[in-house]
């Protein structure tokens, strides 16, 4: 294969580019901490660096037990930038992050983003872009795409992202987990492994730094991107606007770029020219001749490595995965790289001289542009993500970092645009989401999306006054399906009944698989609650028409449980999923294939029953009940012969009470009869101690029906009276 032709003037393009971001360099300054993130650095110092022991060239802990690596000496120049006190430990992967959840810790080093690690931790903008990708033993030649991994035994690094992507694919494959990709690594070099996926960089600077490259190979295109990060808990915001201010810092001052090349694009040191070797020529003449000669070979030295240097940024250019752009000042094209030309489909003599605005896909406005331009200008670079348009029309996401080159005079010379194709990241967010929120059988919202539409829908009634209905759906006869025909048969029912009450409701309604065969129902904006009665009608029609698979002819039929929520109910979303259960099974108590409407007034009532009932034991266990005895009087000749034991309630809050006011609540009911043996003790405990002191009055108490209907109503009577021998 013939090499590339070289162009002179791209080589000279770059090597201003470099010689404009090494002036940038050495022009860096303070980071533009507030006083209240220099106050927080004071109050906290020093700050907790905790990174991965084995995970090169990022981090990890060399033969002389020294941390080193990308990530770490980011953060110790950050730390010297910005002016804190950094403090550095390492330990695996997964214990990091512990550390850092329980406080032990304050910056994981190094950490890749995703939607899960999200909720736990904040991410710093993208330090780093890793690719990964697929590696196998170089005398493999059956493995070379994604879907060649189906049935084979696969190794990665225990805890990474390449569990949760193979995890998402359609294919069966082993997973085995190591420490690290080194080991990984090691798994397919020993025949224990088909292949392993891992990221490019950390597997490349092994293989080489091991002198194993010549045992593997990496085969396909990069998997997805992982974004490197550092990242901080939850909530700490303050620190992780410094840490983003420092990486900004480092991006614009070229550090970065210096990192990248130090341990990704380093040179291996040439051989030096020792001139003492010819010090037996002589002196005089000799030390002039060699003068020369070293001098000579210094220059030749010195424009072969500027010529190597030119040629490695010219190799880089157009070899890098990512796709790049060169503009000048007024936004014509320069140059591209050829992943531009395999992302975009426009080759490199199509796009030169003209603007980058012809990708643009319309999915972004001009108040867009007008804030990227306006940030790139003032801070000198933007990313971000975007939509563009490929030549065939198909729409693309990307990832995309625009930087601003500028020349000695600090006038702008030049724009450079790198940008990643991040279609497979956003398909796989997709299939996240999906998974996160809709049943993987009847692609029907599931329970947390159903609490979210119902907890808005609710909201959306308080503000505009009306009312929304909940209709909780059981299957009748869906069991008995499933144990005669199998779960192939039910599985089919289930998604035939999910599409018929799809069809029948609106696009502002809601249908979700709440779990079994049990759907739900929201019903958002109803004005007449009445209507509702025949839209569930008509769906109990729906469900019971007949559903034929493969020639069998099933039947199911629907038990409905309805709700409506008005706007001045104060009641939770799981509380109205609750009612609308209850209503259910009120209606498949009542015979099945029907829908009851709850009654929110009955219920009211029930629980208020129940609430008095427990008040009732607890006075009684508390000992608030008390005796008043009303004496019997002979009118005749004025003589008491008796006295009436009359119960009265000494409530803490509401004074004496009358029996009126709570023997009703317990008749029929079993507290009646602890009542009455509590009753029947206070009295005859009261009567004897009356003999005691020479009074003899005969005590009448009241007895309840179910109290005196008891079987041993007679046993425990005597019982009783046996205990008060006066």
């Amino acid at each position: 294969m013939n090499a590339p032709q070289r162009r002179p003037w791209r080589q000279i393009v770059l090597g201003g580019m470099l010689l404009a971001l090494a002036g940038t360099a050495l022009s860096a300054g303070d980071i533009g901490l507030t006083e209240e993130e220099r106050q927080f650095l004071r109050e906290n110092e020093p700050i907790v660096f905790v990174s991965q022991t084995g995970y090169p060239p990022f981090e990890f802990v060399d033969a002389n037990q020294q941390r080193r690596g990308m990530m770490v000496e980011l953060a110790q120049w950050i730390a010297t930038e910005a002016g804190f006190h950094a403090q550095f430990t390492d330990t695996v992967f997964q214990q990091a992050q512990q550390r850092l959840l329980s406080g032990d810790a304050d910056v994981l080093t190094s950490f890749f983003f995703s939607e899960a690690r999200d909720r736990e931790f904040d991410f710093t903008q993208t330090v780093f872009l890793v690719p990964a990708s697929i590696f196998v033993a170089a005398q493999r030649p059956d493995i070379a795409l994604v879907s060649d991994l189906d049935g084979k035994r696969v190794a990665t690094q225990r805890g990474d992202f390449a569990k949760e992507y193979l995890a998402s694919l359609d294919i069966e494959l082993e997973l085995i987990q190591t420490d690290d990709f080194a080991s990984a690594a090691r798994a397919v070099i020993d025949g224990d492994a088909d292949a392993m996926v891992g990221d490019e960089q950390i597997v490349l600077y092994y293989l080489y730094s091991s002198g194993l490259h010549e045992l593997m190979k990496r085969v396909g295109e990069p998997l997805y991107v992982g974004l490197n990060a550092m990242a901080v808990v939850e909530g700490n915001h303050l620190l992780q606007s410094i840490l983003n201010k420092g990486v900004e810092h480092a991006r614009t001052s070229g550090t970065l770029d210096r990192l990248q090349e130090k341990w990704v694009g380093a040179e291996l040191p040439g051989a030096g020219f020792h001139w003492h070797d010819y010090w037996h020529y002589g002196v005089g003449l000799a030390l002039l001749v060699m003068w020369v000669v070293a001098w000579n070979v210094r220059l030749r030295h010195l424009v072969s490595r500027k010529t190597a240097q030119l040629e490695l940024a010219a190799s880089v250019f157009r070899h890098a995965r990512e796709g790049i752009i060169m503009t000048d000042a007024q936004g014509a094209i320069l140059d591209t790289n050829d992943a531009f030309t395999r992302i975009t489909g426009y080759s490199r003599d199509e796009i030169l001289g003209k603007n980058p605005r012809l990708l643009q896909s319309g999915h972004q406005g001009d108040a867009f542009y007008r804030q990227l331009w306006e940030d790139l200008l003032e801070q000198g670079a933007w990313e971000g993500e975007l939509w563009n348009r490929r030549k065939n029309g198909e729409v693309f996401p990307e990832l995309l970092t625009i930087s601003k080159v500028s020349d000695k005079q600090g006038k702008t010379s030049h724009f450079v645009g790198i940008f990643t194709d991040i279609s497979r990241q956003k398909e796989y967010e997709r299939q996240l989401q999906s998974m996160a929120f809709y049943d993987s059988l009847t692609g029907l919202p599931n329970r947390t999306l159903l609490a979210d539409r119902l907890s808005q829908a609710m909201v959306s009634a308080r503000r505009n006054g009306c009312k929304v209905s909940l209709a909780y759906i059981d299957l009748d006869g869906f069991k008995e399906i499933n144990d005669r025909l199998g779960h192939e048969f039910g599985d089919r029912v289930l998604v035939t009944i999910a599409e018929r009450l799809t069809h029948a409701l609106r696009a502002a309604d809601t249908v979700a698989r709440f779990g079994g065969d049990e759907f739900i129902l929201v019903l958002p904006g109803q004005s007449d609650v009445a209507s509702v009665s025949t839209l569930i009608a008509h769906l109990l029609g729906h469900i019971a028409e007949p559903i034929e698979i493969e020639g069998t002819c099933l039947y199911v039929s629907g038990s409905v449980g309805v709700v409506h929520f008005d706007p001045e109910d104060d009641i939770e979303p799981e509380q109205l999923i609750r009612q609308a259960d209850q209503a259910m099974y009120q209606a498949k108590q009542a015979g099945k294939n029907r829908f009851h409407v709850f009654d929110a007034e009955h219920d009211r009532a029930v629980r208020g029953h129940h609430e008095s009932l427990e008040r009732i034991r607890d006075a009684l266990a508390n000992d608030e009940f008390v005796l008043h005895y009303q004496p019997k009087v002979n009118m005749s000749t004025g003589e008491v012969i008796g006295v009436e034991a009359l119960i009265r309630w000494q409530h803490p809050q509401r004074g004496l009470l009358a029996p009126a006011a709570f023997l009703p609540a317990i008749q029929q009911h079993p507290l009646a009869i602890d009542l009455g043996e509590w009753v029947l003790a206070r009295a005859l405990g009261q009567f004897e101690a009356w003999v005691a002191t020479g009074i003899r009055l005969p005590v009448s108490i009241n007895i309840d029906a179910i109290h005196l209907q008891q079987a041993d109503f007679v046993a425990r009577l005597r019982a009783e009276v046996e205990r008060h021998p006066a």
